[in-house]
């Protein structure tokens, strides 16, 4: 027995319903933003953001929550990569938020598509609900900025990383709410 157990890769395909074709171009839109924020400065980054890009869409291909958080998660993680190793605190936030956002779109399109079914017209509804999440990845991101270059003799980093942490958790609420 391997140490595996009775593990098969068909465990890991918890597809559901592929969300609307328009999250998804916004969703691939932004994680096209995402490896764009981190491409300039680091190459140990610029993998992961695209590995992370890479799951991430298969995700939202496949309709698979696991998949897409999964990604999201690792293109975050080479954002945070990117600023621990000396990128610009436009590259890291940029990075992160344009994560947060395709994850966030996509995983309301996959919403959506359960509510109203793959082929409905949500349009509209995807526009609106990425240029909020948009406007207030937009506010944090811009404060984490702030807060990193009017500190920039002290500890930007800690503060750089609440207000990325912040920014997660004031998205996740607005999708629970």
């Amino acid at each position: 027995m391997s140490a595996l157990g009775d593990f098969a890769l068909d465990d890991l395909a918890d597809d559901g319903p592929r969300p609307t074709t328009y999250s998804q171009y916004l969703g691939l839109l932004a994680v096209a933003a995402a490896i764009v924020a981190v491409a300039p400065a680091t190459a140990i980054s610029l993998p992961v953001v695209v590995t992370g890009g890479v799951v991430l869409a298969a995700g939202g291909l496949r309709g698979s929550r696991a998949w897409l958080t999964r990604g999201y998660a690792l293109m975050v993680a080479g954002g945070l990569l990117h600023g621990a190793l000396g990128g610009s605190a436009v590259g890291t936030v940029g990075a992160v938020i344009a994560a947060t956002i395709a994850w966030d779109v996509v995983e309301n399109g996959i919403g959506l598509a359960e509510q109203l079914g793959t082929e409905a017209s949500a349009r509209r509804s995807v526009i609106v609900h990425a240029v909020a999440v948009t406007a207030v990845g937009g506010v944090a991101g811009g404060a984490a900025i702030f807060v990193s270059f009017v500190f920039a003799n002290n500890q930007p980093l800690p503060a750089l990383v609440l207000l990325l942490f912040a920014t997660v958790l004031v998205t996740a609420s607005i999708r629970q709410g």
